[in-house]
């Protein structure tokens, strides 16, 4: 990689940060107003208004550091996990419980406690919510562009581990010429179930009558 091709790197990367920083930013500032129209029946009364001042004064900083210190600003939005998730609902719970000895000390008495856990649920719903709408998003244009009539009609031997990594590299890396018709695997208790999409057709006994009927050119082994 040149210079040139890296300077462009690091400036796509910065932008895209930039964005996820202020999507982030607005989730939080939404999290905290909803908080307390969720509270008081959408209708703020005037005498809590510096509360949710405080609140969003407090939440947004906080929760800004936390997430950094924990990478959360960093990952692939399009390949989110369980495992993403859990740690975006830590870094929410750690960050609520900061903000909530803080607030504690900082903002005037009477801030209304119902508020720290109702933010908090919002939080967590929308940061790993909109992480899994980027993902269905990206999965459901990945599909879309996997259905040409140009791609080899293709199996895969082993609905497991492997065969459903498989099935993801496939819908992703458009290179990868494979239109997936199905899986084959040897536990009978598989047929018919449908993972990812795509149906288990039967076991290893079927390939050739299946091949036959769906117009398989390719078998794929992820076993």
């Amino acid at each position: 990689m040149n210079r040139k091709e890296y300077g462009i790197l690091a400036r796509n990367n910065a932008v895209r940060r930039a964005a996820v920083w202020a999507m982030q930013i607005g989730i939080f500032a939404i999290s905290a107003v909803a908080a307390f129209l969720l509270r008081f029946d959408f209708t703020i009364p005037p005498a809590f208004l510096h509360y949710l001042f405080y609140g969003c004064a407090i939440w947004i900083p906080v929760k800004l550091i936390v997430f950094g210190v924990a990478k959360l600003d960093r990952g692939l939005w399009r390949y989110v996990s369980i495992i993403d998730v859990i740690r975006i609902s830590t870094g929410n719970l750690i960050a609520s419980a900061i903000c909530y000895f803080l607030i504690y000390y900082i903002a005037p008495p009477g801030f209304p406690r119902a508020v720290y856990v109702i933010d908090l649920m919002v939080c967590v719903l929308c940061t790993s919510g909109l992480r899994l709408v980027t993902r269905v998003a990206y999965s459901a244009g990945s599909f879309a562009r996997g259905n040409k009539e140009s791609e080899k009609r293709t199996l895969i031997y082993g609905a497991g581990d492997a065969g459903i990594t498989l099935l993801h590299e496939i819908r992703n890396n458009a290179r990868l010429a494979y239109r997936v018709c199905g899986f084959i695997d040897d536990d009978l208790a598989k047929t018919g179930l449908r993972i990812s999409g795509v149906t288990v057709l039967g076991d290893g006994g079927r390939i050739k009558s299946l091949a036959t009927k769906h117009g398989i050119e390719m078998i794929l082994i992820a076993i």
